[in-house]
């Protein structure tokens, strides 16, 4: 499609920044440049960081020692109690319930410590190496 006096029409511009070609004097990296992605809006969420195998592992055994433990030691409680006291079971779902509890409060703590760590920027073992 031509404009008037046989020009070709101008083409619509693909965002804010004007044409997509290159333009002169303008940085890819800077608003208005090729290369250039607008800040993204903060989202209030700590980003992801990558650890190595060995920190993977380190959580992991936390948390197995954070939900076992409890659970373990309130059932094991509860048999001793139940032996002692003649009850069939009654004290082993009450421990395991409190145990459960504990579990669920131990996991609680711990994301809590390590959202904060994360969000002051501490890295525990990580920035040791």
């Amino acid at each position: 499609m031509s404009g008037p006096e046989g020009h070709a029409a101008p083409q619509p511009s693909t965002g804010s920044g004007g044409d997509v070609r290159e333009r002169p004097g303008v940085d890819a990296t800077e608003p208005g440049g090729l290369g250039y992605t607008p800040p993204r809006p903060a989202t209030g969420r700590i980003p992801a960081t990558r650890g190595t195998v060995a920190d993977l592992a380190r959580v992991f055994a936390q948390v197995s020692a954070i939900v076992i433990i409890p659970i373990l030691g309130g059932a094991a409680l509860g048999i001793v109690a139940d032996r002692s006291l003649g009850n069939a079971s009654l004290w082993v779902f009450v421990g395991f319930g409190i145990g459960n509890l504990l579990a669920i409060i131990g996991i609680w703590l711990y994301i809590r410590t390590q959202r904060r760590r994360m969000a002051e920027g501490d890295r525990g073992s990580l920035d040791e190496r």
